[in-house]
């Protein structure tokens, strides 16, 4: 009984809508009854609807010999929250639904003389779903768990049957019609337009229509005048008061005061709900605009239904008064965005429409340009290898973890605007938003969530949207997106995904906790400004480890071991905030794999490193950080792996691992030292790069062109991208030495190590050294790309590699910032591996030759940013090839 304490003396009672306090029962009764408390109950968030029907419960009875105070004061001890009553029947809001459901157990109450017969509180919002019905067949058919082509055909079964039938739209022409031979005496140049769900391509069966009168009276001549809204409200009180007169009308009402004045009616003879408005023709060009979207390509308009369906069950869409969830057309620009922000786009931006100078011609409204190409046909014949479930899917996981504070979605440039940048006017926003930046009006910001609208800019659709509804559209997506990818495993039915999700408070606090918290864990390196302090990962360091002859001195002092710049947060490994601190270890530990024997060496080198590490601990009130940084420099030398040691082959260490069940912690102090990626070729088709930016698609020998490949790649990135000098060391790519190296099955070649009898042993190998370069680096292009990217735009059918290019030229142009001192240039080495093993796993690892004060202050970024640039841009090429390249 949340808020209430009660003794047998003492009674008190908070109301949790109200946030006031009551000491004695009687006066919490008089509030609950109260005017005050019923307008607080009106108010509340429409996100918690499901969670007070579940726990209010209905008495009905005879009540003329009882007061309804008398029946509050006695379901008081349960704890009530609120009251409400119609006619005989009395519902009383519990605590909780566990309460409520202690109440059902009996089906009888007597109060005094009065029996009251008590039942679940119906339905009344019901599953949306009644209201698109679907036949008994396909239900049954939607129970049963399958994927591939039987998901797909069901799907389209579904949308046959919840879509505007052709009927419908004629009945609904014929009641535009009818609106405007009644309206033509009074305005002679109406001109009505349907837009809306009823006109473009994705309505439900039974939906309203959305109509604009073009009257030829525009009273918002003088914009934001008195005498305009005066001009306006009148006008709109005239239509109503006409409507009503006609007879064929009923329920009529005017909304004057709306941003958007309307008149709200029910046609008498259809029973179509109908909505008349006259302020502009916006919504028209937006209906064209959606419908034009849903031809675009044949996943498109299925998607699209897919997710407002869901939408419509979960109750997490649609208007009212004031509109406190998201809007039918904020969704379906937020489902087209993501259409156009994922890696490998289905449709695209606005912007991009209008590069079509031959079939766009602009139409203006106000400032605003809402005209755009109807050119599709290249987008239409395009080949994407996703399934529409696989849309829908990516669609909950993008908004269910989206961090919405900081992004504006913007569907004119297919981009995610930063909040901070659209505020300042940012330089950095793209050459479409102008308009934008010319007006005194500007979008509303301070929402949870912001959804450009693409013709109007300074519109945000989601303008009403309030917190609680918002999070539990989060909530309700992140539940989706899991019941999604469980349909496209087979393992649920698309019935699950339309059962309405219940949602409490605390549920939906808990979980936007526990998704914060996956944020922080699962942090990504973004290919912006990056932190100094990024998270490292030692790879493969059990296998160096197991052969103690390569754990040596290395002549330059720094450390051969290869790790990777990953994008999590692991327990393991704890990051140095200051190099020269050595009080701060950073421990990694092996982990174990095959059984192998440690040599004494290595135990004796182990016992080493902890022996130096007592020491530095107990020296560290003694000596001065940088002294204990070069003595921890020095020892940590003794005890290092080079996996470049070879030339041209495989280290012989790599096949090893340690013994199982033990861990051996190494200490490395120069965080920049080396770096290590993986490339997996297994399903990117051979191409070619050359220096300008154009691919060539090849068909040859599979081992030799991946490494080509991904040396001409890897070579494009540093020398055309990041504009790094290099000069390539070592190439191992040439006739001669490829011959000498695959003449045999590369998996029996050898090299030989002592066991400690002294007798040599073949080693298989595992690597291969493709090439390597010698780097320099002279300009910092890797900070604040991100924010230049958005400033340029994509042409269509344009490669990723131009994109990239046109982004080096821009950031080149704008910036210049980005060149380094003389002094505080980086060099580092650049090597590509290939796994003998598998030819499609490409290894790329980096190596430091610079300061440490200047590797861990740009250095670390660096590998970050190279790290995500080529992964990243190796998916896109691989869907750009695909599509384009044949």
């Amino acid at each position: 009984m949340e808020g209430a304490k009660s003794t047998a003396k003492t009674w008190a009672r908070k109301c949790i809508v109200c946030d006031v306090n009551f000491s004695y029962k009687h006066a919490y009764i008089l509030h609950l009854l109260g005017k005050r408390h019923q307008k607080n109950v009106r108010k509340r968030d429409r996100s918690q609807v499901n969670t007070v029907r579940n726990r209010t419960v209905c008495f009905s009875g005879r009540r003329d010999k009882i007061t309804l105070e008398k029946i509050v004061e006695y379901f008081l001890e349960y704890g009530v929250n609120n009251v409400i009553q119609q006619g005989n029947t009395v519902f009383i809001e519990f605590d909780s639904v566990e309460t409520a459901k202690i109440v059902l157990e009996k089906r009888n109450y007597h109060i005094r003389t009065v029996s009251l017969r008590v039942f679940p509180m119906k339905d009344t919002i019901k599953d949306e779903a009644t209201k698109v019905p679907i036949s008994p067949s396909l239900k049954n058919c939607m129970s049963q768990a399958v994927s591939g082509s039987e998901l797909i055909k069901y799907i389209s079964f579904l949308i046959k049957e919840i879509e505007l039938k052709p009927r419908e739209h004629e009945a609904r022409e014929n009641l535009r019609r009818g609106i405007v031979n009644y309206l033509t005496p009074y305005f002679p140049k109406v001109v009505g337009h349907i837009f809306g769900s009823a006109a473009n391509n994705l309505g439900f069966t039974g939906c309203d229509v959305d109509i604009y009168l073009d009257l030829g009276v525009y009273p918002w001549i003088e914009y934001e005048s008195k005498a305009a809204q005066a001009a306006a409200s009148d006008l709109t009180w005239f239509l109503a008061k006409r409507i009503r007169q006609s007879g064929h009308a009923i329920k009529v009402e005017a909304v004057p005061r709306a941003r958007v004045p309307i008149v709200k009616f029910q046609d008498r003879a259809s029973g179509i709900m109908v909505d008349l408005s006259f302020r502009h023709g916006m919504p028209v060009y937006n209906t064209q605009l959606i419908y034009q979207y849903t031809q675009t390509h044949p996943l498109v308009r299925p998607y699209l239904m897919l997710i407002r369906y869901w939408a419509k069950v979960q109750g997490v869409a649609g208007g009212g008064k004031p509109s406190l969830l998201i809007t039918n057309y904020a969704l379906t620009m937020m489902m087209l965005f993501h259409l156009m922000h994922r890696g490998d786009p289905i449709v695209p931006s606005l912007a991009a429409l209008r590069c079509n100078r031959a079939t766009y011609t602009p139409v203006f409204i106000g400032p605003w340009d809402v005209g755009f190409s109807n050119y599709m046909n290249d987008w239409f014949v395009k080949v994407h290898r996703v399934t529409v479930m696989d849309l829908v899917s990516e669609f909950f996981s993008f908004y269910g973890e989206m961090d919405a504070s900081q992004w504006v979605i913007s569907p004119l440039t297919g981009m995610l605007l930063a909040r901070d940048d659209v505020l300042t006017m940012s330089r950095n926003l793209p050459a479409c938003l102008n308009t934008y930046l010319q007006q005194d009006d500007k979008i509303r910001l301070d929402t949870e969530l912001c959804v450009q609208d693409p013709f109007e800019h300074s519109h945000n659709c989601t303008r009403g949207l309030i917190k609680s509804s918002f999070l539990e559209f989060q909530y309700k997506c992140r539940k989706a997106a899991s019941i999604s990818k469980n349909i496209l495993k087979g393992e649920q039915t698309l019935n699950d995904l339309f059962q309405s999700i219940e949602v409490t408070p605390d549920m939906i606090s808990d979980e936007c906790q526990s998704s914060s918290q996956l944020k922080e864990d699962n942090e990504v390196i973004t290919l912006d400004d990056s932190d100094v302090s990024q998270d490292i990962e030692v790879l493969d360091i059990q296998e160096g480890l197991a052969q103690s002859e390569n754990m040596m001195t290395n002549s330059e002092g720094t450390s051969d071991i290869e790790i990777l710049l990953t994008t999590k947060r692991t327990p393991d490994i704890e990051i140095l905030s200051d190099p020269q601190e050595t009080s701060q270890d950073l421990e990694i530990l092996a982990s174990s794999q095959e059984s192998v024997d440690l040599s004494q060496n290595s135990i004796k080198k182990e016992q080493e490193l902890e022996s130096f590490r007592k020491r530095t601990n107990e020296n560290k009130q003694s000596c001065s950080s940088g002294e204990a940084f070069e003595d921890c420099k020095k020892s940590q030398d003794k005890a290092m792996i080079d996996l470049s040691s070879t030339t041209g082959e495989g280290s012989g260490a790599s096949q090893m691992s340690m013994e199982n069940n033990s861990s051996h912690p190494l200490m490395l102090s120069n965080l920049g030292v080396c770096s290590k990626f993986l490339l997996d070729y297994s399903k990117v088709p051979v191409f070619l790069i050359t220096p300008d930016g154009n691919i060539h698609r090849k068909n040859l020998n599979e081992h030799a062109d991946t490494g080509q490949a991904a040396c001409s790649f890897i070579q494009f990135v540093l020398q055309q991208c990041l504009k790094i000098d290099l000069s390539t060391v070592e190439n191992c790519l040439t006739a001669e030495k490829r011959k000498a190296l695959m003449q045999g099955d590369e998996t029996t070649v050898e090299k030989y190590k002592k066991e400690n009898d002294g007798n040599s042993v073949p080693v298989p190998l595992k690597y291969q050294r493709l090439t390597k370069y010698m780097c320099i680096a002279r300009m910092a292009l890797w900070n604040g790309r991100k924010k230049i990217s958005k400033t340029v735009t994509r042409k269509l059918n344009e490669s990723p590699l131009l994109y990239e290019l046109a982004v080096t030229r821009a950031q080149l142009e704008k910036s210049a910032l980005i060149y380094l001192p003389n002094d505080d240039s980086l060099s580092f080495t650049i090597e590509v591996w290939q796994e003998l093993d598998n030819s499609k796993i490409i290894h790329v690892t980096g190596k430091s030759l610079s300061g440490t004060k200047v590797t861990q202050s740009q250095m670390i970024p660096m590998f970050s940013y190279f790290t995500s640039f080529c992964q990243n841009l190796l998916k896109k090429l691989t869907n750009f090839i695909d599509t384009n390249i044949h």
